[in-house]
């Protein structure tokens, strides 16, 4: 009875409202992609397709999961956590959910936004909540793609040369939980934990410890054509990569799109597609 009441009508209603249109076209934070030299939009997750960004502009979007819901309450947790860094003598200066505003139209609230050892920092902080994302981020050293896009994007908003991808696992997982090739990869058992990547700006480059990611021009590129896009209404005419269309509850429709085969308009269509 308490999960239904919570889930159907609390947060529900809270998420309606959040939902609800903007007055004028903006890209949200959490919008952030880049594109390849080609104009294809790439990240690892849907929410760096402009096609998304034009739906969720419009309040199309699937209802998220109670599990979504818990999940995020883990990462506001996690900023709450971290947030306590400001006692350190090396920051001074921290503002946590700092609103920016950038070029097109970008808009976001950084995290934790502070002074590290006198250097303006963005710190993002996300919570990995899987064991393959685990191996992914805290092994293989592999950040998601879409969420360094949104680093370098609120770097690029205040002038930042430098920011961090801040991970926090926050399982156990002991070994009788996982198989023999498991254990030989992530070792006998998981526990709390915390990573971190660098991102940088130097010579119009953005480096993720160190390393070429792409050029600040790849970040600027897709807030320009996703602004387009929430202008005009259309969506944008070139499909994403990088496995953004995986999960996403409107693969049947960008299908039809690129095929030519949408009759009317594509943000209804996908409206629809919500409820088939």
């Amino acid at each position: 009875m308490l999960k239904e009441i919570l889930y159907e009508e609390c947060l529900g209603n809270w998420l309606e409202k959040r939902m609800l249109e903007e007055e004028t076209p903006n890209i949200r934070g959490g919008m952030s992609g880049r594109l390849l030299p080609d104009d294809t939009p790439i990240g690892s997750s849907e929410q760096s397709c402009p096609r998304v960004a034009l739906l969720r502009y419009h309040g199309v979007s699937k209802k998220p999961s109670l599990t979504s819901f818990m999940t995020w309450e883990i990462g506001f947790g996690w900023e709450n956590l971290f947030e306590k860094i400001k006692t350190s003598p090396r920051i001074s200066n921290l503002e946590k959910d700092k609103k920016v505003e950038g070029k097109y139209g970008f808009r976001g609230s950084i995290d934790i936004f502070a002074n590290l050892d006198g250097e303006p920092t963005v710190f993002e902080l996300k919570s990995v909540s899987s064991v393959s994302s685990y191996e992914k981020v805290f092994i293989n050293k592999n950040p998601p793609d879409s969420y360094i896009s949104q680093c370098a994007a609120y770097m690029l908003a205040t002038g930042a040369k430098q920011g961090f991808l801040v991970f926090g696992f926050f399982s156990y997982v002991g070994k009788e939980y996982m198989t023999a090739g498991t254990r030989a990869k992530l070792g006998e058992k998981l526990a709390p934990d915390i990573t971190e990547f660098k991102v940088t700006i130097e010579n119009d480059d953005i480096l993720i410890d160190g390393q070429f990611h792409c050029p600040v021009s790849a970040i600027e590129r897709h807030q320009e054509v996703v602004t387009n896009s929430l202008k005009t209404g259309t969506p944008y005419p070139i499909r994403s990569q990088g496995g953004m269309c995986f999960f996403c509850p409107f693969k049947k429709v960008c299908d039809s799109l690129d095929r030519g085969e949408i009759n009317g308009d594509f943000v209804e269509q996908c409206r629809k597609a919500l409820y088939e």
